[in-house]
């Protein structure tokens, strides 16, 4: 055999010629560097929805976010059905040194008390409402006739006193009238004289009267010469004032001059 010869030039590219068998695969090559990112393509149409996969866990709670507007209120609602009446429960005495739980309700030295938590403190307590106190003894008014200094008197206490009425104010109410005093009844004034009346018709002559005993006598005259006085001695044994003579010898004396 000679020696090869140069290559001649490249002729015309024939025609293809039909297909192979497909050969086997052969061994991946190595993963070559990633290519720079292109640029992003427009969204495709929205798929049709799947079915829904299996529930996952429950992931961790995220953090508290800020709290929303306030809304509006909402209509108001129809009124309800009413109620059955309401019932305090069984008013029983307090019980010294016994357990009493909330809502019981007791009654202490005349007042009533509704426990505001289970207690054992004695009542008036912050433990305990007030429902209702201890009142006192209502007092009546009262006459006591004319009023006088040396008396005493309590509320309530009425008194006459130159034709008008007081009340007392208070217990020992002082000197009447005064501060302690409240006037109830005021005495009135004089009415007017009436029209005088027509004289009556003379009523029929009484009976005479039995004759009386004889009036005493004088039976003799006791002379007082120092005073100029007479003084009749009378027989009743009466005594009867003297009768003073001086102005008479005086008025004698002078005339007879």
């Amino acid at each position: 055999m000679g020696p090869q010869g140069e290559p001649g030039q490249v002729g015309p590219r024939g025609e293809p010629g039909p297909a192979g068998e497909k050969g086997e695969s052969g061994l991946p090559g190595e993963k070559g560097e990633r290519g720079e990112r292109g640029e992003q393509g427009e969204q495709g149409k929205q798929g049709e929805k799947g079915e829904q996969g299996p529930r996952g866990e429950q992931g961790e709670r995220g953090e508290k976010g800020e709290p929303g507007a306030k809304g509006e209120p909402g209509p108001v609602g129809e009124p309800g059905p009413a109620g059955a009446d309401g019932k305090l429960p069984k008013v029983k005495a307090y019980a010294d040194g016994q357990v009493h739980y909330e809502g019981d309700v007791v009654t202490h030295e005349g007042t009533s008390y509704q426990a505001r938590c289970d207690t054992a403190r004695v009542p008036p307590h912050p433990d305990w409402t007030c429902l209702a106190a201890a009142g006192r003894d209502a007092v009546s008014p009262r006459i006591c006739g004319t009023y006088r200094e040396d008396a005493s008197y309590g509320y309530l206490n009425i008194v006459a006193l130159n034709g008008s009425s007081f009340i007392a104010r208070c217990d020992h109410p002082g000197a009447c009238p005064g501060d302690g005093w409240q006037l109830i009844a005021s005495a009135g004034r004089p009415g007017k004289p009436g029209p005088k009346g027509d004289r009556g018709e003379a009523g029929a002559r009484g009976e005479r009267g039995l004759p009386g005993s004889s009036g005493p006598t004088i039976l003799a005259w006791k002379i007082d010469r120092e005073n100029y006085t007479l003084q009749p001695i009378m027989s009743d044994g009466s005594e009867v004032e003297p009768v003073p003579l001086r102005e008479l010898f005086e008025q004698f004396h002078n005339e007879t001059r």
